[in-house]
């Protein structure tokens, strides 16, 4: 059988990888490749290596289980078509063999892209008389709800926290387990190892609101890039929802939240302008480090403004640095008035909804 496991929720994803491999290894015989045994082993080519592993029959015994570990994300451009030879419709395995790929990623890339529309691909048009199965397993993190109550907004995560807490024997009140929630946000591993370190420091008590307050940081996303991906999905109502939220519960100021915003928006055009001329993501994201060394390349600002630049065009975002520059041209004339901190700033708020309608998709 073929197994494809993919998501970017790695923590999800290995349990499913340890639940299958427990089950289907019934002989001890579990091989697990990665890309670098690939390059140290022999001159043959990567569709070959990975067969011989494949098609090997099992040593004295009825199973074989191969786990590819991360090897679609490492392949370069000839590698990414030697997998399309090797995984069609017309794959044949030994019955007694299961290969396993998996593949957890933060952020797709293009040959992980193909190959995983290629797996689609077979599982629809895999012969009924094959005696290769095809199974695709696929976690993500669950994104975040912005909008309604407390318990709506962390509904996800407090299902995930009363398993966990039942998991450590760490009893929480509901009032303490939205407030974890909503300073946590739907981060499964964040989530596991926070009540581990509350469980350790309640000591089988019920763990409250007090208990939260004092040992758990706020995770949960709330920056300019929450806001900037309402502005840049054209979406004027979150946007301001989410300027609120800074200004209310993070006791923000409105006139550094503003110029926080200016930031990222020439950051954008600046990452923009490097996807557009160079010719792969890679290159694009070594032009935009040397533009912004302060950046750390692995972390999670650096992989998000990527992202968001590459659902932008130049223009609009030459118009929004023309219009934050106007707001703050007439702000230093005094024209428009600072607000106090932690209060609504009308002016603000209309820059973030001019800025939204700048970046609305025409409808088709």
């Amino acid at each position: 059988m073929l197994y494809l496991l993919k998501g970017n929720n790695e923590y999800e994803l290995k349990k499913c990888l340890d639940v299958l491999t427990d089950e289907l290894d019934k002989d001890n015989d579990l091989t697990h490749i990665r890309y670098e045994d690939f390059l140290s082993a022999s001159e043959r080519s990567i569709s070959e290596f990975i067969a011989i592993h494949a098609l090997t029959l099992p040593f004295m015994g009825s199973s074989r289980v191969v786990v590819l570990n991360r090897i679609i994300s490492r392949l370069d451009k000839a590698a990414e078509q030697e997998i399309e030879s090797l995984i069609t419709p017309s794959l044949e395995l030994p019955p007694s063999n299961h290969l396993i790929f998996y593949e957890p990623y933060e952020e797709m890339n293009k040959p992980q892209q193909n190959i995983f529309k290629l797996f689609e691909s077979v599982l629809k048009e895999r012969s009924a008389n094959s005696s290769t199965e095809v199974e695709i397993i696929e976690q993500n993190n669950r994104k975040a709800q912005h909008f309604g109550a407390d318990s709506r907004k962390t509904h996800w995560a407090r299902d995930y926290i009363r398993e966990i807490s039942e998991k450590y024997n760490a009893p929480i009140s509901p009032e303490a387990m939205i407030q974890f929630a909503l300073l946590v946000g739907n981060d499964p591993l964040m989530l596991e190892n926070e009540m581990k370190k509350l469980s350790n420091f309640a000591l089988n008590r019920e763990i409250t609101i007090d208990d939260i307050t004092a040992l758990t940081p706020k995770l949960a996303e709330e920056n300019p890039f929450a806001i900037l991906d309402e502005i840049i999905e054209g979406n004027p109502r979150r946007a301001l929802f989410e300027v609120r939220q800074l200004l209310q519960d993070n006791d923000e100021d409105p006139v550094y939240l503003k110029a926080r915003i200016t930031n990222q928006i020439r950051r954008l055009l600046i990452a923009h302008e490097a996807i557009k001329n160079t010719s792969n993501r890679s290159e694009a994201s070594a032009q935009l480090a040397e533009s912004f060394p302060s950046m750390d390349r692995n972390r999670f600002p650096f992989k998000k403004l990527l992202e968001q630049a590459g659902s932008v065009d130049g223009v609009t975002c030459r118009s929004a640095i023309r219009e934050l520059v106007n707001a703050d041209r007439r702000y230093k004339l005094g024209e428009i008035s600072s607000t106090a901190r932690n209060q609504p700033d009308v002016n603000l708020e209309l820059i973030v909804l001019r800025l939204s309608r700048l970046f609305q998709r025409p409808i088709r």
